[in-house]
């Protein structure tokens, strides 16, 4: 049985496409030119209209790259059948990681919430990854109701929780020992959170003084 050839990139675009995720990350998408991501990636400004058709499309690329590896990597362990502690102890973890090894990550996905002119561009790629978003977490506190760690009452605090934590992660991260040691440590945020849950009044509380540890 032959396989379906996988598809590579000519290296040409995937030269336009990470000198433009350095230079974003460096000085913010309304601050570079076309002109600046050929120099940076040695090419010519033809070459990108060709592989993309503007630097919008290019933004809407690589902000649907970015999305997806988040949204997919944080689903993978949504979907596992680890305990709620464990799991969420791995999806912090995995956003820590991911917001400090892509550097301009976060600046790069708010535009899509937040800027007038890219939320517009942006805005079928936000829908459609936060519908999926959405919907693991959905399953994943479903799962957890079942097995007894959830319960239906605080089931939405646990919503708001995880998204909330998830920014936390987006804008806190750092790639310095240093600064990661004077913040709490996922797993010591997932005890308070599972520890949390049976008394679901006090649980914004702990949760915001020990982020702030």
């Amino acid at each position: 049985m032959r396989h379906p050839k996988k598809h590579i990139e000519p290296p040409c675009k995937t030269k336009i496409r990470l000198a433009a995720i350095r230079l974003f990350a460096d000085r913010g998408i309304d601050n570079v030119a076309v002109k600046d991501i050929m120099r940076t990636a040695r090419t010519t400004q033809p070459m990108l209209y060709y592989y993309f058709g503007c630097k919008d499309k290019l933004c809407e690329r690589i902000y649907g790259d970015l999305m997806s590896e988040a949204v997919n990597g944080a689903g993978g362990i949504m979907a596992s059948k680890a305990s709620l502690e464990a799991k969420l102890a791995d999806l912090f973890t995995f956003h820590s990681t991911f917001f400090a090894s892509h550097p301009g990550a976060t600046r790069f996905i708010l535009q899509g919430f937040l800027s007038p002119h890219y939320g517009r561009i942006f805005k079928d790629v936000r829908e459609r990854m936060m519908a999926v978003h959405a919907l693991n977490l959905e399953r994943m506190v479903k799962y957890h109701i079942r097995t007894g760690e959830v319960s239906d009452d605080n089931s939405r605090e646990l919503f708001s929780l995880i998204d909330g934590l998830t920014l936390h992660f987006m804008i806190n991260h750092s790639n310095t020992p240093e600064e990661r040691a004077k913040r709490s440590t996922p797993s010591r945020l997932a005890a308070f959170i599972r520890k949390g849950l049976g008394t679901a009044g006090t649980l914004l509380l702990d949760i915001w003084l020990i982020a702030k540890a």
